[in-house]
């Protein structure tokens, strides 16, 4: 259940931040699935996760809107943050090495890609395609997942895009 609950977790967050781009994100909120994954079926979510991140504090405070909209529809679960500002890689690499990661990572694909190659990443390729907000391909290019995938399978989805200009002086 915590890793349905985790998968949960980051699909709310993917349809919420995406929102955060123009849409309403109280509307792009998942639906529940069973576990023979008809999205149909009502489902209860309990437990507990913790959520790291790093950002600054706006991105901080949006997180934790996003955190109280998942509790308040998901009465029976409890989601902790864990914010860490600095040297955010070496700590959740601390983390893993210690048994003690967090359940949903914020993260950059290079390293997902490095965790996953170690094993220490839940394969959601069955969420991908059983949920359809797990894959926005109106909203995000399609070649942007590919970043989110090793060995054919996904290992993280997306929550934003960030592009860069540099000028040449």
């Amino acid at each position: 259940m915590k890793k349905f609950l985790a998968g949960m977790m980051a699909l709310l967050m993917t349809a919420s931040l995406a929102g955060c781009s123009g849409g309403d994100a109280s509307s792009t909120a998942p639906q529940a699935s069973g576990e023979n994954g008809n999205s149909e079926e009502e489902v209860t979510l309990q437990g507990e996760i913790t959520f790291s991140t790093w950002g600054s504090l706006a991105e901080k405070e949006i997180n934790e809107e996003i955190i109280a909209a998942f509790e308040e529809k998901y009465p029976g679960t409890k989601i902790n943050l864990e914010y860490i500002p600095e040297n955010y890689t070496q700590k959740i690499d601390t983390m893993f090495m210690g048994g003690n990661a967090p359940d949903v990572i914020y993260g950059h694909p290079h390293y997902f890609a490095a965790w996953a190659e170690q094993g220490l990443l839940m394969d959601l390729t069955d969420r991908f395609e059983a949920e359809k907000d797990f894959y926005q391909d109106e909203k995000f290019a399609q070649n942007i997942y590919d970043a989110f995938r090793w060995n054919g399978k996904y290992i993280a989805t997306i929550n934003g895009h960030d592009t860069s200009v540099r000028g040449i002086l």
